[in-house]
């Protein structure tokens, strides 16, 4: 059973010194705990509220941070899918355009999870090990914000165990209490043995390189499979968030598996968004597709701007919709033919040297 908050915050005053305590408090990018927001009546039942309600803890925890609300229909798509793939035991896959808040909810949403349950082991993985470090790192400071102390008082980090060299551990987390960490960040390619999931979150797992060849295509959908899945404890959640590259990458493969829920969202033209889902059997009432207005943070004329630096790119990040093989820019490797020395190009032929 989870510890109750009394019993975490006595933990909590064993496994940090009083120094340590008093970082937990400076450490949060200059958010005081004395915030005249957060003694407002309002926002006091609000975020008791989000104890049991997550996408106001979401919101909350944004406008906390941003300072500002930035709500649209699309995100309670997401909230809505995340419930759905929690009730079955289904893993989710986000196909959504850059900079669109996905990474933003999927942290905020993985606090909620583990203030609900704090032995919850979290796994951060990516193709790029920088960029998992770097939600790690978002992830952190949220978890020591005034306000989600204020929701969750139970979620104490372990400021000893999640410091290396003094400095916060890019890493891993730990919680006062707890001997394993409730996040870790790892690459794609690194050693696995013995690591045991609750939540994993796959983010930009699936690059560029599974153009090349179908060889590369195989080796991400094995990482992904066979290494990292496999490491998911019973109920354990997979969230996936990629753009797609090739019509036969990991993301597509997912499509046509029953273990996936896929939701997609994207722009047919600059002035109206449209989703569709893949999974209909989960109970979806919304049915399979729809559109929803476009976001003020892209608006028309943004969007328009980014499609005409790059139509093809556009297509594929802001339209979901893959690069054919006759559109990239070099021919897949097992077209490729090697010489000894440099011939003269025939007719339609492109030579390119190395």
């Amino acid at each position: 059973m989870p510890a109750t908050a009394t019993e975490k915050m006595d933990q909590t005053e064993n496994n940090n010194t009083p120094d340590e305590l008093d970082e937990l408090n400076r450490d949060s990018e200059g958010w005081l705990s004395s915030d005249p927001a957060l003694a407002d009546d309002v926002f006091r039942a609000a975020a008791l509220r989000a104890r049991e309600d997550a996408p106001l803890y979401c919101d909350l925890m944004l406008a906390w941070e941003d300072n500002q609300v930035i709500g649209h229909e699309m995100f309670d798509l997401l909230h809505e899918a995340w419930r759905l793939c929690r009730q079955t035991g289904k893993h989710l896959v986000l196909v959504w355009p850059p900079e669109h808040g996905k990474t933003s909810q999927i942290g905020k949403l993985m606090i909620w999870e583990l203030g609900h349950d704090l032995r919850l082991r979290v796994g951060l993985v990516s193709r790029d090990e920088g960029l998992c470090k770097r939600n790690l790192i978002k992830i952190r400071k949220s978890l020591i914000s005034p306000l989600n102390q204020m929701i969750f008082p139970q979620i104490q980090p372990d400021v000893r165990a999640s410091k290396v060299g003094g400095e916060w551990s890019k890493e891993r987390l730990y919680l006062a209490g707890e001997s394993e960490p409730c996040f870790e960040a790892f690459s794609l390619d690194s050693a696995s043995e013995g690591v045991r999931l609750d939540l994993l979150w796959l983010d930009d797992a699936v690059t560029r390189k599974c153009q090349r060849s179908e060889a590369e295509r195989e080796l991400t959908r094995l990482a992904i499979h066979s290494t990292w899945l496999s490491r998911l404890t019973k109920g354990g959640m997979a969230i996936v968030t990629n753009n797609v590259w090739h019509r036969d990458d990991s993301i597509h493969r997912m499509t046509d598996s029953e273990s996936f829920m896929v939701l997609w969202l994207g722009y047919h033209e600059a002035d109206q968004m449209y989703w569709r889902v893949h999974h209909p059997a989960m109970g979806w009432s919304r049915g399979e597709s729809g559109t929803l207005p476009i976001w003020d943070q892209w608006p028309k004329e943004r969007l328009e701007m980014r499609r005409a630096e790059d139509p093809r790119t556009y297509k594929r990040l802001y339209g979901g919709r893959a690069i054919l093989a006759e559109e990239t820019r070099f021919p897949p490797l097992e077209t490729w033919a090697r010489y000894e020395s440099l011939p003269e190009p025939g007719h339609g032929e492109r030579i390119v040297a190395f």
